[in-house]
């Protein structure tokens, strides 16, 4: 029999969660005590520079969720599954999956960048971006 994977966020997710708004890092840490999938966080924290070059290239939005919000924290962040695979998207949604169910537990309101109006359509994104969860205020 082989041994069994156990999953946790690495040095950089971990560095990466510092900045996150504590609801969010409770959600993320309640989705990977299920050991259900490894993952890691990408991005949380960006400048107001990157967050213009997202918007210039159609990728994201000036006023970005990711920008540090007045509490100090940032209010999204990309996460994905590891390894990372891009064109896996059935991960990804699982993930979102994950995400959601632990958000629920934790009694936190979180928005996906794959179902943004949250309908569960999911072919009806004008931007779809797959690692993006944020809280919804």
């Amino acid at each position: 029999m082989a041994p069994e994977m156990t999953y946790a966020f690495g040095p950089i997710s971990e560095a990466r969660l510092k900045d996150l708004h504590p609801d969010l890092v409770r959600v993320y840490r309640r989705a990977m005590s299920w050991q259900l999938l490894d993952f890691m966080i990408l991005e949380t924290v960006r400048t107001q520079a990157a967050a213009n070059d997202n918007a210039a290239k159609g990728t994201g939005i000036k006023s970005s969720k990711h920008l540090r919000q007045p509490d100090g924290f940032a209010h999204a962040c990309d996460a994905v599954p590891y390894p990372v695979d891009w064109k896996d998207t059935k991960r990804f949604d699982f993930l979102a999956g994950v995400i959601a169910a632990a958000a629920k537990v934790e009694d936190v309101a979180v928005r996906w960048g794959g179902n943004w109006d949250g309908d569960n359509d999911f072919h009806d994104n004008s931007l779809e971006d797959l690692p993006h969860f944020e809280l919804v205020a």
